[in-house]
C-alpha cells in the first residue's frame, strides 16, 4: 500500500494574476478593450496549491522526468495538475500544448465547459487567464496566448484521441493524455516521434480499466529511469490541510446509494482486477488469463490460418483477427487494425508483414448482398460469411468461444505497434461494453462506441461462424426426409 506523503504546498511555484469577470472576452475571437471591459471589476486569481502527491510529480518533472504516468483515483486532481503543469511550462518554452481525452465530445464537457468547484471559475479561465489571451476558438477548443504576456505566444488545445492519425505533423512540445485507459493504445505510437524530435514531454493520467494497455504500460514503466510513475488510491491522497481527498466514509455513502463494487474498486482503489462495468467479454478474458491461455501460442506453419474481418466500419476502420485451429484448440495468432485505409491496402499490408501471408479462410460480416465476399474474392481471398445472429446470441457464442481460446501474447517480430502480440485484441475484448444510460447506472443494449468495437466485432464474427460450423457438423441426419427424396 502506498503511504501518503507530506502534503505541504510546493513553495514559490505559481503566479497570482488578475481574473476578469467580464466573460464576453472569453468568447471573442480577438479580445478588445471596451469601456465596459475596462471598467469591469477584477479579483486576484487564486494561486494553485499543489497537494503533496501532486508536488512530488511536479518536482520529479523539474528533476528531468518529463515522461509521467499518473494512475490516480477519481477526483484526485489529475487534470488540474496537468493543466497547471501546462500553464507553467507555456511560460518557460513557447510552443503548442495538447490536452487529450478519449473523445472530442468528452473533452468539451469535462474541461472546456467545466467549472472548477474550488474557485467557481471555468477551468480554461482558471489556468489560462483571459487578459493574457490573444485568440480563442470555441469550436476547435483552442487558445493562443499573447506574445507580450508571460506565456510568450504559446498555444493550448483540447482534443480527442479518437482521430489521432490526424494529429501527426504538429510541432507539439507538451502533451497530456487524460483517461489513457479509454484511449486507443495506438495513439502513443503516433505521437512518440513528435515528442522525441521536439524534446518535449508527455503525461498520461488515468484510472485503470481492467488489465488493458494502460495497466500493462504502467507495470512496464515502473523502474524506468526516464519515467515518473505514481499509483494513488484514496488511502494515499490528502488535501493541503491533511484531510483525505475522498474518505472511506464517502465511499460508504456511494456504496449505500447503489454504486457497484466493481466501479468502487476501479474508481477509488485503482484495482485492475475489477471488471469494467458493462463489459461483454472482460470476465471471459480474465478467466483466460488466470487459466494460462494468454501466453506463448505461436503460429504453426503446418496448419492453415483463418481470418475474421470487421468491415462494417469502413472507411473509418478495417480490422482483422487471425486464428489457427489446431485439433480442439483455437489460437489467436495475430491481429491488425487500420484507420482510414482502403481494403486493398489492408490486405496488401497483412500479406507483406504477417508470416502466413494469405489466410486459407476469410470470414466476413453478415452479407446479404454478397458485397463483402465479392470485394475480398477480387483480392484473391477465399471467403465465407458469418451468420446474422441477434445481439444476445452473438454475445453468448462469443463468450463460449473465448472460454476455450488461446491467445499468443508475447513479442513477435511482425508486431511493431504494441509491445506484445495481440495486445490490441485483448484490450478490445476487455473494453468492448454496453452503453450506460445517461440518467442512471443502468445499461442499454447498445454497444459503446470506441476503438474496442473494431477487433471485438471481428472476434464475434468468427465465433458466430464457428458456432454455425459446429452445429452443422453435429446436426443428426433426418433419414425420413432422405427416404422421401429417394422415393
Amino acid at each position: 500500500m502506498w503511504v501518503p506523503i507530506d502534503s505541504a504546498p510546493l513553495a514559490g511555484v505559481v503566479q497570482s494574476v488578475q481574473y476578469s469577470r467580464h466573460m464576453a472576452a472569453a468568447t471573442s475571437r480577438k479580445p478588445r478593450k471596451t469601456a465596459a471591459a475596462s471598467d469591469a471589476s477584477t479579483v486576484p486569481l487564486p494561486a494553485f496549491v499543489y497537494r503533496g502527491y501532486q508536488s512530488e510529480a511536479r518536482e520529479a518533472f523539474r528533476a528531468g522526468k518529463r515522461r509521467q504516468f499518473l494512475a490516480w483515483h477519481r477526483r484526485a486532481g489529475k487534470d488540474a495538475y496537468a493543466m497547471q503543469l501546462a500553464s507553467e511550462e507555456m511560460q518557460t518554452r513557447t510552443g503548442n500544448y495538447w490536452h487529450l481525452f478519449p473523445l472530442h465530445a468528452h473533452a468539451r464537457r469535462a474541461l472546456w465547459e467545466g467549472i472548477d468547484p474550488a474557485t467557481g471559475l471555468r477551468y480554461i479561465d482558471r489556468y489560462f487567464p483571459i487578459e493574457h489571451r490573444e485568440h480563442i476558438n470555441n469550436t476547435e477548443m483552442f487558445i493562443r496566448m499573447k506574445a507580450d504576456s508571460p506565456y510568450h505566444g504559446s498555444a493550448w488545445q483540447l482534443l480527442g484521441s479518437d482521430h489521432f492519425n490526424r494529429l501527426v505533423g504538429a510541432g507539439t512540445i507538451g502533451i497530456t493524455v487524460s483517461e489513457w485507459a479509454l484511449c486507443d493504445p495506438r495513439f502513443y505510437e503516433y505521437v512518440r516521434p513528435i515528442i522525441r524530435e521536439n524534446k518535449g514531454w508527455i503525461v498520461f493520467i488515468t484510472t485503470f480499466r481492467g488489465r488493458n494497455h494502460a495497466y500493462q504500460m504502467f507495470k512496464q514503466l515502473e523502474g524506468n529511469a526516464e519515467w515518473f510513475t505514481s499509483l494513488r488510491t484514496i488511502r494515499d491522497t490528502c488535501r493541503a490541510d491533511g484531510t483525505p481527498v475522498i474518505s472511506e466514509a464517502d465511499v460508504a455513502k456511494d456504496r449505500a446509494e447503489g454504486m457497484t463494487e466493481a466501479r468502487i474498486q476501479e474508481e477509488y482503489y485503482c484495482n485492475p482486477a475489477a471488471a469494467l462495468p458493462g463489459t461483454l467479454y472482460g470476465t471471459s478474458v480474465t478467466a483466460l488469463t488466470d487459466e494460462g491461455r494468454r501466453s506463448v501460442f505461436a503460429y504453426d506453419a503446418r496448419y492453415p490460418v483463418q481470418a475474421a474481418w470487421s468491415l462494417e466500419y469502413a472507411p473509418v476502420n478495417i480490422s482483422a483477427a487471425f486464428f489457427q485451429p489446431i485439433g480442439n484448440e483455437v489460437r489467436a495468432v495475430g491481429c491488425r487494425s487500420w484507420m482510414f485505409a482502403t481494403l486493398p491496402e489492408c490486405v496488401a499490408a497483412a500479406r507483406a508483414t504477417l508470416p502466413w501471408k494469405t489466410p486459407a479462410q476469410n470470414i466476413v460480416p453478415p452479407d446479404d448482398d454478397g458485397v463483402y465476399s465479392a470485394l475480398l474474392s477480387d483480392l484473391g481471398l477465399y471467403c465465407d460469411t458469418a451468420p446474422a445472429l441477434a445481439g444476445s446470441k452473438v454475445a453468448l457464442v462469443t463468450q463460449a468461444f473465448i472460454s476455450r481460446l488461446h491467445i499468443d501474447n508475447v513479442p513477435r517480430p511482425f508486431e511493431r505497434v504494441t509491445a506484445l502480440n495481440n495486445d490490441l485484441l485483448i484490450d478490445s475484448l476487455n473494453g468492448y461494453r454496453l452503453k450506460e444510460s445517461a440518467d442512471s447506472e443502468e445499461f442499454t443494449l447498445n454497444r459503446f462506441v470506441s476503438f474496442e468495437q473494431y477487433l471485438a466485432r471481428a472476434v464475434e464474427h468468427y465465433a458466430s461462424w464457428e458456432a454455425r460450423q459446429a452445429h452443422t457438423r453435429s446436426r443428426p441426419r433426418n433419414y425420413a426426409t432422405l427416404d422421401r427424396v429417394v422415393i
